[in-house]
Order: C-alpha cells, then sequence, then structure tokens
C-alpha cells in the first residue's frame, strides 16, 4: 500500500450522519465501512461510521433485502451473545468501470467487494464521442452477458478518459486530449446512450485517487 498503514487508510473511511435526509449517505458509507473491514457487526458498524444503532439496523436490513450484504453468520468472541456479521455480497449487483485512451479501451465488471469478474481491452480507431459511447455500451452488456449477469442489477458506470471537457464537476483545465470532446457533457452523453447513472472523471485525478485507495 505504497507504505500506508491500514490505520491511515481507516482515517479516510467516510462517517456518516443521522438526519434522515442524509439516508442515501448513510447507505454508502455503511457499505463503505463493511467493504473495507470485511465483515462486522450491525455494533461495530454503527461505531466506525458514527450512526445510531436504529439507523444502522434499519440500514443492514434494507441491503440484505436489496442482494448488497449477505449475512455470515455469529463471531464467537468472549461473553455474551456473539455477534451476528455482515459483508458486502460478491455476488450481488456489478458496477462497470471503463478506461477511454487515444487508441484503446479497456472495460471491467466490479463486484462490490472490488473483485473483478470480467475485463476486456479493446481497440479503437476512432475516439470521438460519436462513436464512444455507443461502443461503452455494447462492451458493458457484453461482458454481462458473459457472465450471465442480470442487466437491471447494473449499479451504475464510471468511465475515466483525458480531459476536461468544460463543464461542471471536470477538475483540470486545458485543452482535451482526445479530440472532439471539448465542450461536451461527456457524462450525459454516456449516460444517455448506456442508460445507466454514469460518473465521468479525467484520467489524471482518477489515478491520484487511486494512489489514495
Amino acid at each position: 500500500m505504497n507504505g500506508r498503514s491500514k490505520k491511515d487508510l481507516r482515517q479516510r473511511v467516510a462517517i456518516g450522519s443521522n438526519p434522515e435526509r442524509n439516508r442515501a449517505h448513510n447507505r454508502r458509507v455503511v457499505l463503505e465501512v463493511i467493504r473495507f473491514h470485511e465483515h462486522l457487526g450491525r455494533t461495530e458498524i454503527a461505531r466506525r461510521a458514527q450512526l445510531t444503532p436504529q439507523a444502522v439496523a434499519n440500514i443492514v436490513d434494507e441491503l440484505l433485502e436489496e442482494g448488497l450484504l449477505v449475512e455470515l453468520g455469529r463471531l464467537r468472541s468472549g461473553r455474551g451473545q456473539p455477534p451476528i456479521q455482515f459483508a458486502v455480497n460478491p455476488n450481488g449487483p456489478l458496477t462497470a468501470g471503463v478506461e477511454i485512451a487515444a487508441d484503446h479501451m479497456v472495460t471491467a465488471l466490479l463486484d462490490l467487494s472490488g473483485g473483478v469478474r470480467a475485463k476486456s481491452i479493446l481497440p479503437l480507431e476512432a475516439t470521438g464521442p460519436d462513436t464512444v459511447p455507443d461502443k461503452v455500451t455494447a462492451e458493458v452488456q457484453r461482458l454481462q452477458a458473459s457472465l450471465g449477469a442480470d442487466r437491471s442489477k447494473l449499479l451504475g458506470i464510471g468511465v475515466v478518459m483525458p480531459g476536461p471537457f468544460e463543464v461542471e464537476g471536470m477538475s483540470s483545465v486545458g485543452p482535451a486530449t482526445l479530440p472532439g470532446w471539448t465542450g461536451v457533457d461527456a457524462a450525459a452523453l454516456f449516460a444517455k446512450a448506456t442508460g445507466q447513472h454514469v460518473v465521468v472523471e479525467n484520467d489524471a485525478t482518477a489515478a491520484v485517487v487511486g494512489e489514495r485507495l
């Protein structure tokens, strides 16, 4: 981990907020805390996520029902009733990651624990906005079919490519590396083509984030 200790990484795990209006954020925090620690009981989740036990109980029940978590059974430790452990469901919904470069495209399907379930590298002769979104759609669907995965269980797509695109949310400045993308709302274009929620980030920022994980 580039010399970083697990304690250092633990400090970067997000914490929750108890107001009901932040429920979506709290769900993400609970998933991330469990994913980072591999398996936890409700009490430990609440402590690490800084949420109330009742909030965690409700969220865990929802995530179990949606297939995002699995119950592992009780962990025997010391006196009293052993806590039931929960883990991210490796056979649950998938996410897709796509890297678009000057001459190729890398596509991967990942489970919620971060495991790569399918991956492909596709040469690209054209990288403009009139062709790439359709190629992304086709390749994601092809990989889903290779796994026999239900398309409705894809949670979203993350796209990394040279940028920026002069739209809100992109953090770099200067001309786009790929021709034809300057001024294009890339996230909206990919979302329309794929029918999925899409997050687009430039490759430099994504590389920095990857170094922190």
